[in-house]
This record gives C-alpha cells, sequence and structure tokens, in this order.
C-alpha cells in the first residue's frame, strides 16, 4: 500500500512543465513498469481536493 500521488488533485492545465507532469506520477511508475497489478482507491479528501490509495 502507498499513496498514488505526492500531492492532491490538480487543476485541468495547472502543469504547463512536463516534468512536473512526470513527478506527479512518481509513486505508481515504478510498479507499472515492473508489470504488477495495482489499484487506486479513493482515501478522502485534503484541503477539499480528493487523495488515493495504491493497492499494489
Amino acid at each position: 500500500m502507498g499513496p498514488v500521488s505526492p500531492t492532491t488533485a490538480f487543476d485541468l492545465g495547472s502543469f504547463k512543465d512536463p516534468v512536473s507532469m512526470y513527478l506527479a506520477d512518481i509513486y505508481t511508475l515504478s510498479t507499472n513498469l515492473a508489470g504488477l497489478p495495482a489499484m487506486s482507491i479513493p482515501a478522502g479528501l485534503s484541503q477539499k481536493m480528493p487523495v488515493g490509495l495504491q493497492m499494489i
């Protein structure tokens, strides 16, 4: 188990830098590259934005 993202959800179009978008997926990237099954579960809200929990 672990977080899905290092930040809460963000507004559409708020990232203009591709590296920032890549870093938002840093917790799921290694799992996907390894081919491991995983799923994201809603875990609540932080600052009125959704956060998720990743089960690997």
